[in-house]
């Protein structure tokens, strides 16, 4: 390219030359000298200038392609280094897996991932049973707890949507997570054999928070770590198989027994009191003697499912033995657990039983005793024991009522 300049300004300048022999050839000498000198140097700086402007037209081309380059190559070493951290997230978690088939560990492992590398400000993963919308198991990172709504979970689970919102404020549908403070998500299911089983989401509290690369990059982590999470839960599902009541599917009373004891060792530590509900339900043997234990076992099948819906995620609800549950509040003042077991009376009160037209009032009811640690006990058995005592308190009482300290 120089040398092509070279050659053409000296064509120029000797063109010019040319031209002005020809042009002052019947002048006078000093007229002609004077005036050629002057016209060579006019056409000497026009040429310099020209060829000045060229090579800068040169140069700005040619950092406009270095810098082309060097975005290229920043874009594949961004592109590189989330490969390279998908492998290594990928080798962690097939690690956790070898140690201990734990489904719990390996979603948190996925989860720490995923919060890592999207920069959320929010995670919720969560793995689905068969049945309906309750979720298995559940991993939440991130400072506050947020729902998704029904909306969002259906369009998710049943067609198997991903979601990517640069500002929920804009729709309706979405407005729930702009009033609590997050205005991105990005949403995308999690698939085994085809089936959706689950949703990784991720929030953020700025607008356009996440890109299409973030939705990429979890899409992907997605699908490659659902053969781990289908065996982790094939190994779920079969612990706690020996851990549930095989008739409402709550957990059984040796589960039970085993997570206050840990619950009340970690409350230990805190400050926060643990609040323990007996329930039972009112003249059941009546309705049994009058319905049939087939209609008897539905009843119970019903209020677990009552129970379950009347309570939150981290609550532990357990069948007790025959018409008997019990509740485990984790970190909830008695006057809060004492809310949620009125509400959970008259829900059942409300409720419609077939054949419960047989029972005193017209109605299948519940009773239920409430205890705390370390208020009523300073162990399990002792606070258990003062749930129970109530319980009784309040079958002494007339049935269908609530009772805990301070209230009858």
């Amino acid at each position: 390219m120089k040398r092509f300049l070279f050659l053409f300004f000296s064509a120029v300048l000797l063109a010019a030359v040319l031209f002005i022999n020809l042009r002052y050839l019947n002048q006078p000498v000093d007229l002609l000298s004077s005036r050629m000198l002057v016209a060579l140097v006019d056409i000497i700086a026009g040429a310099a200038l020209l060829n000045l402007l060229l090579i800068q037209g040169h140069h700005r081309s040619q950092l406009n392609r270095i810098e082309r380059e060097q975005q290229k190559c920043q874009l594949q070493l961004s592109d590189r280094s989330r490969e390279s951290g998908l492998l290594s997230t990928l080798n962690e978690i097939i690690s956790v897996f070898g140690e201990t088939p734990d489904l719990d560990a390996i979603l948190n492992r996925i989860a720490e991932a995923s919060i890592r590398f999207v920069k959320a400000d929010n995670l919720i993963l969560q793995i689905y049973g068969s049945e309906d919308l309750s979720y298995f198991s559940r991993v939440v990172k991130g400072r506050e707890v947020v729902e998704l709504g029904e909306e969002l979970l259906e369009e998710t689970m049943l067609m198997g949507v991903s979601t990517l919102i640069a500002n929920t404020a804009s729709f309706p549908r979405y407005q729930f997570l702009a009033r609590n403070g997050f205005f991105s998500l990005l949403v995308v299911p999690l698939r085994i054999r085809g089936n959706n089983v689950g949703l990784i989401s991720v929030l953020g509290k700025e607008t356009n928070a996440f890109t299409g690369s973030d939705l990429e990059f979890m899409s992907t982590l997605a699908g490659q770590v659902s053969l781990i999470i289908e065996n982790a839960t094939l190994f779920e599902k079969t612990r706690r198989l020996s851990m549930t009541d095989g008739l409402t599917n709550l957990f059984n009373r040796r589960y039970f027994e085993a997570f206050l004891d840990q619950e009340i060792r970690k409350t230990e530590s805190g400050s926060t009191p643990l609040s323990i509900a007996m329930i039972d339900l009112d003249d059941f043997k009546k309705f049994n003697d009058h319905n049939g234990h087939l209609a008897g076992d539905e009843a119970l099948r019903d209020i677990a499912r009552t129970l379950r819906q009347g309570t939150k995620g981290r609550d532990i609800i357990a069948r007790y033995g025959g018409e008997e549950f019990v509740v485990i509040f984790p970190q909830t003042l008695p006057a809060n657990a004492g809310l949620v077991c009125e509400n959970l009376r008259l829900a059942v009160e409300r409720q419609t039983f077939p054949g419960e037209a047989s029972q005193s009032g017209g109605n299948l009811t519940i009773s239920i005793g409430l205890a705390s640690y370390p208020d009523d006990g300073q162990t399990s058995r002792q606070v258990l024991e003062k749930a129970d005592a109530r319980l009784y308190e309040a079958k002494r009482l007339g049935r269908n009522r609530v009772v805990m300290a301070g209230r009858g």
